[in-house]
């Protein structure tokens, strides 16, 4: 009877369960169903969660060239004795990983914890869709068949026969022949009579073919039978059409769903500013702007850098791109790029046009385009310019609305919405919205009670909800422009400026009396389905 061995499983550190990975933030082990618990959970969306056999895993160390016998190779790697082993030496070379920068390092398992999360949901699109593609194949194949046969007889109908062997080709032939045996004979009779030319003619018969007054020349063309149409057949052929979809990706709506009331997270305050006029969100870092100076400080409210070189009227002037780095308004009314370290500092678009002056500017990450919103006091209006990533001009918005008037008076703050619409916070007017194209689309100018809308800061959340700053609270609208409800109503502080953090569903609120800065969050990331 064989020997029954008894194994013990390590057991998951928040239930009963095996333990199949490992947390290196939190130290803990976890089975399969609060690992994904895990990784849902915002507080716990940046830990690195690794399979339970990765982690304790020998890391190998850098050692250089080291000797070992077989039998001391297999005992440091804790193998058996192989009757193989000699006492030849072997030459082993471990290599040591290098460690990943940390920041890279965190938007890496950002970005894995989010593919992971969202991978269940793809999945079950994906194979909803292969189920229904053998069936729809098999629709378009019988389509193909139908449409395959008739199509060919069109075309061999509208062809005429090539006849590759045409007499010209023939005629060419005999015409080089008899060339070729004249100018043989002419040497061959040039020096026994007088006059050659003359001996020759008389002598020599010219072939039928010399005597042509006029040679004749076979193409093939192609010609069409009057009972078929060009029309047809060139409709005939473009009947199948392939269309590109894109990446695939699961709407949010889905997976996110509204929180009331907002909750409050943490706030501190900017030291430097007197008023938070502007926000701008990274990763780890937020620049904020006030009257005369713009300042960088870590998420926990401390200071890393002081940039003096800004404009003293202008709101929404600066903005980060996808490599975390800023591009501002300076005093020249020039748009400056500089790097994340802060030691390269370039002159993205210079301020050429004395007639119009930036005021608000917005990196898109849909389009990778800046937006610029412009302001003239010549005309005492505004517009929208979009330029791409070289600094070169791509599209003007300035354009009537459907009531006759400007578009906007002065744009202060510029955003794009997840669906590609141009928003523009016009603290003269309202809340302009245009489509990506340029067309106009709808405005907000009034709140809830009727009172006329005062916009100040603006962003927009993965929901495509438009957050406005107006008096002391944060409206929310949807993307069509229907009021939704007061998000944040405050007698603490007044709203000013708004910025949605992606990475963390956070939401930065700048205030206008003090240098504080307040983070709330109102969207529950996780299944609603």
């Amino acid at each position: 009877m064989d020997k029954v061995i008894q194994y013990i499983v390590h057991k998951c550190s928040k239930c009963p369960g095996d333990t199949e990975y490992y947390c290196k933030s939190c130290l803990c082990d976890l089975c399969s169903q609060c690992r994904e618990n895990h990784m849902q959970d915002l507080n716990t969306v940046d830990h690195v969660v690794v399979l339970y056999r990765e982690n304790n895993r020998i890391h190998p160390i850098e050692y250089g060239l080291v000797g070992f016998s077989d039998r001391e190779y297999c005992q440091l790697w804790n193998l058996s004795d192989s009757p193989h082993c000699t006492n030849r030496q072997l030459t082993v070379v471990l290599i040591k990983h290098e460690t990943e920068n940390g920041n890279e390092r965190q938007l890496y398992n950002m970005r894995r914890n989010d593919a992971l999360f969202y991978n269940p949901l793809l999945m079950l699109g994906i194979e909803a869709d292969f189920k229904a593609c053998h069936i729809k194949f098999n629709n378009f194949q019988s389509a193909i068949s139908t449409v395959a046969p008739l199509l060919k007889d069109q075309i061999n109908t509208a062809l005429c026969d090539v006849d590759y062997k045409h007499k010209c080709f023939k005629q060419n032939i005999k015409i080089m022949k008899y060339l070729a045996f004249l100018h043989k004979n002419e040497h061959k009779y040039e020096r026994s009579a007088h006059r050659p030319i003359r001996f020759l003619k008389e002598k020599f018969h010219i072939p039928q073919i010399m005597l042509t007054p006029h040679l004749t020349l076979h193409t093939c063309q192609l010609s069409f039978n009057p009972s078929i149409k060009k029309k047809d057949v060139i409709e005939s052929m473009i009947k199948i059409q392939f269309t590109e979809k894109g990446k695939r990706r699961e709407g949010n709506k889905c997976l996110q769903s509204l929180m009331h009331p907002p909750k409050l997270q943490l706030s501190h305050r900017v030291a430097g500013v007197n008023d938070c006029c502007h926000i701008s969100v990274t990763s780890d870092r937020i620049w904020v702007s006030a009257t005369f100076n713009l300042i960088l400080t870590n998420k926990s409210g401390d200071f890393l850098e002081c940039k003096d070189d800004i404009p003293s009227v202008l709101y929404g002037l600066h903005t980060w791109n996808s490599k975390s780095e800023l591009i501002y308004i300076d005093r020249n009314y020039s748009i400056i790029k500089q790097s994340r370290d802060m030691n390269t500092t370039t002159t993205f678009i210079e301020s050429t046009d004395s007639t119009w002056k930036p005021q608000c500017v917005y990196w898109s990450p849909l389009t990778r385009d800046l937006l610029v919103g412009m302001y003239t006091d010549d005309k005492k209006t505004g517009k929208v310019a979009r330029y791409n990533q070289n600094g070169q001009l791509k599209q003007t918005i300035e354009h009537h609305d459907i009531t006759g008037l400007e578009l906007y008076k002065k744009p202060n703050y510029i955003v794009e919405n997840n669906n590609g619409d141009v928003i523009v916070s016009d603290c003269a007017r309202a809340v302009v919205v245009t489509e990506r194209g340029g067309r106009y689309r709808f405005s907000c100018t009034k709140h809830a009670s009727g009172r006329d809308l005062q916009p100040r800061g603006i962003c927009t959340d993965p929901l495509s909800h438009i957050l406005v700053c107006d008096h002391k609270t944060v409206l929310m609208f949807n993307k069509d422009g229907q009021f939704l409800l007061n998000l944040l109503p405050s007698e603490l502080f007044t709203p000013y400026s708004l910025s949605y953090d992606v990475s963390t569903h956070d939401l930065w609120v700048g205030s206008w009396n003090n240098n504080s800065v307040y983070v709330y969050r109102y969207i529950h990331h996780g299944r609603t389905i």
